[in-house]
């Protein structure tokens, strides 16, 4: 499936797409969105570092999962290689004594980083401006597809980035009614 994603299937303008949405889970973009949303809306700042959190959180629950589980990325792989054979070590860094692994990105597949910032973020961001939940949810989708363009990650990284954003989200929102 990642072939078909990286081998250039997607019409023109679609792809553009998908390749821009990468700026609503980058951090620096998100960083970007928030200070506007700072700036912009005083009614919600009391808000605003739930919303930090749910964007950042979610990124960073899944950094520690990245360090923990070991995943070639595809990019990085033979095209031969099994679903079983992308996964090389559970917690490679210690295990393996080679703290070198804890900044090795090429086995840092699992899961998706920008996928879970952009989850959370777009969760925030709906409970926020609730009329707006149907953009958020396709930015979030889209930048969970440039992952996959970008063969950075494999599909099962996205979705269990998304998984944890909604872990995340459902904690730091579940008392919040939408505004």
């Amino acid at each position: 499936m990642n072939r078909w994603w990286t081998g250039g299937h997607l019409p023109g303008d679609v792809a553009k797409f998908i390749t821009l949405s990468e700026v609503f889970a980058h951090g620096f973009g998100v960083a970007v969105l928030l200070i506007a949303i700072w700036l912009l809306d005083h009614h919600r700042r009391q808000h605003w570092l739930r919303l930090v959190c749910s964007a950042y959180g979610s990124g960073l629950a899944t950094h520690l999962l990245k360090i923990s589980i070991g995943r070639t990325r595809p990019n990085a792989i033979k095209p031969e290689t099994d679903v079983a054979g992308t996964f090389v070590a559970w917690l490679p860094a210690w295990t393996e004594r080679d703290w070198s692994h804890l900044f090795d990105r090429s086995i840092q597949s699992f899961p998706s980083g920008h996928t879970a910032t952009a989850v959370g973020l777009a969760i925030g961001l709906t409970y926020l401006y609730p009329r707006g939940r149907w953009l958020f949810l396709l930015l979030a989708i889209a930048a969970g597809l440039q992952r996959l363009q970008a063969n950075a990650h494999f599909p099962s990284d996205v979705l269990a980035a998304a998984g944890i954003a909604c872990l995340v989200g459902a904690i730091l929102w579940k008392n919040e009614p939408s505004a």
